[in-house]
């Protein structure tokens, strides 16, 4: 019988797995980041403790629609980021109601600066 530590440790590391490896994973290669915009959805105080270089911050609570047809059209290819990936997740959704068709979530910002460099 297994102990309750080790059935608790499988369960994170499955949990790790599953948040880096699951359906959720993007296939850039056919992005054009030269010319995307990147969002990061973070809070202000996240996004000033680090980001991806030329992100711009619209957090999640904050972000419309008229804020964003002010910096981009809906054709425009835009990469969303945050700590986990939930939050532009639930952006990314929200995008698609407003007719955005090319936003890709890539998650985490150490996700966008691999797939940058």
């Amino acid at each position: 019988m297994m102990r309750i530590g080790t059935v608790v440790l499988l369960t994170i590391i499955l949990l790790i797995l599953w948040n880096r490896l699951g359906p959720n994973m993007v296939d850039t290669s056919e992005v054009d980041f030269s010319e995307a915009i990147v969002i990061d959805v973070r809070s202000p105080g996240e996004f000033s403790g680090g980001h991806v270089e030329d992100a711009i911050n619209l957090p999640i609570d904050t972000i419309t629609e008229d804020e964003l047809r002010k910096i981009t059209q809906p054709e425009q290819t835009i990469v969303l980021y945050c700590h986990s990936g939930g939050r532009a997740a639930i952006v990314k959704k929200r995008m698609e109601t407003w007719g955005f068709t090319n936003v890709y979530n890539l998650k985490t910002q150490a996700q966008v600066t691999k797939t940058l460099n």
